[in-house]
This record gives structure tokens, C-alpha cells and sequence, in this order.
């Protein structure tokens, strides 16, 4: 019979898994940014989206962990600051991305 994963450790794996997701997100949004200049609106917008959405991630699976002593009012604001820009700019570069396959 195989013994249950103690806590700490899943705790641990989960904060290590969402730093490198939240890190590959970073890291996308940034490669973006400088590779799709020529595109200038659409390409900054998914740079955005990408930033936004591994700002969210971690403090979704990293930071809530950490700072479990942090005010609930502060980081509820945080999250949904980060969200809100997520799908604003993915939102946005969907629209424009539709008006310039209609154009």
C-alpha cells in the first residue's frame, strides 16, 4: 500500500509547478512584445495578455500559499486586477484581429 503525499510536499510541488508556468508565461509575453513590433497593437496586446495572465497564475498558485497572513481585501484586488487585464487585452486583440481580417 502506498502512503499519502504529506501535505507540505504537494504544497511545495504545487507553488514550484505554478512559478514555472507563471515564469513561461512571463517569458512568452516578453518574447512576444519584442518579436511582433511589426504588428504593433495586436502583437502588444497578446504581450499583455501573456504578463497579465503569469502575473495571475502566480499569485494564484504561488502567492496565496506564501502570504496566507496577507489581507484577503488586497490580494482579491490584485487577482482580479490581473484578471480584468487578461481578458481586456485578449478581448481586444480578438476584435481587432477580426476588424483587420474584415478590412
Amino acid at each position: 500500500m502506498t502512503q499519502p503525499i504529506p501535505t507540505q510536499a504537494l504544497r511545495m510541488t504545487v507553488a514550484g509547478m505554478g512559478l514555472l508556468w507563471s515564469a513561461g508565461l512571463l517569458l512568452i509575453g516578453f518574447w512576444v512584445w519584442d518579436h511582433f513590433a511589426a504588428q504593433a497593437v495586436i502583437g502588444r496586446l497578446l504581450a499583455i495578455a501573456a504578463i497579465a495572465a503569469g502575473e495571475f497564475v502566480l499569485m494564484w498558485l504561488v502567492l496565496d500559499d506564501a502570504l496566507q497572513q496577507a489581507d484577503g481585501l488586497v490580494i482579491g484586488f490584485c487577482k482580479a486586477v490581473a484578471g480584468v487585464t487578461f481578458w481586456a487585452a485578449l478581448g481586444l486583440t480578438v476584435v481587432l484581429m477580426g476588424v483587420h481580417w474584415v478590412a
